[in-house]
């Protein structure tokens, strides 16, 4: 990857230099994708499989109980009994330089409850109140109108009765809370 001068390093290079990165830096996509490689090829050197539905999560089975981990761009979740959690941990160390944040309340902007019995077995509840907020606020229809959804395929949408056509600034917003919903999937 080749870079401009940096601002403030213009002194140490004289005319039209150009850069050449040896080292991804933080932020850049390369970066991002250069993590994921080698999370992946560590990740499967420690036995676990990686989803076919997701390729940002893997899982395995240790004595009976699923483990999972979740990456997303430069963090990792472990979602296993608490005393395994630390394994885990000292095995990442091994490839990455890790920040330990503890318990997990968040995770990539959503709200997470756990449950547990006595054994540390349990539940993990992902919840996104800022986006369900938005969704209250920007996009509650008039009158709280009730939905006749889901609508047919191709259907064209339209407003109160059926007989007219919803404004276009009205199906926009229609659009864009679709989207946001698909977004908190």
């Amino acid at each position: 990857m080749y870079t401009e001068v940096p601002d403030g390093s213009e002194e140490y290079y004289s005319g039209d230099i150009v850069l050449c990165m040896n080292v991804l830096l933080y932020g850049t996509k390369q970066a991002a994708y250069c993590f994921f490689k080698t999370l992946k090829k560590h990740v499967k050197n420690m036995t676990y499989e990686q989803s076919q539905a997701d390729p940002c999560l893997y899982f395995a089975w240790c004595d009976n109980m699923l483990v999972i981990l979740v990456a997303w761009v430069y963090d990792v979740m472990i979602l296993r009994p608490p005393n395994m959690v630390e394994w885990a941990q000292r095995d990442l160390e091994k490839a990455f330089i890790c920040k330990h944040k503890g318990e997990l309340m968040e995770y990539v902007g959503s709200k997470l409850t756990f449950s547990r019995d006595d054994m540390g077995l349990g539940v993990v509840k992902f919840t996104h109140p800022v986006l369900v907020q938005k969704l209250e606020e920007e996009y509650t229809p008039p009158n709280e109108i009730a939905s006749k959804a889901p609508a047919v395929a191709g259907q064209v949408l339209v407003e109160g009765d059926g007989d007219e056509t919803v404004q276009e600034s009205l199906a926009k917003m229609y659009w864009s809370a679709t989207a946001t919903c698909m977004y908190m999937m």
